[in-house]
């Protein structure tokens, strides 16, 4: 699951939603609610991830569907 992914990726890389907003261009809030189910995840929201964690969008995809929710 997509908001799984994005979650895993600022807890392995220890940032708060605070700094993981500043790092991809979003709120904080913004950030709590894609976390949270509570906002729709966007192409352009996946695209601002890879584009803060310079990663290609192909692999955060990948990430995204292998990913098993355990953590």
């Amino acid at each position: 699951m997509i908001r799984n992914a994005l979650q895993l990726i600022r807890l392995y890389h220890d940032l708060t939603p605070a700094q993981i907003a500043h790092q991809v261009g979003l709120s904080e809030s913004d950030i709590v609610g894609l976390e949270k189910g509570k906002r729709k995840i966007t192409l352009a929201i996946m695209e601002k991830y890879a584009a803060g964690f310079d990663i290609p969008l192909s692999s955060l995809m990948l990430f995204a569907e292998q990913e098993t929710g355990i953590y």
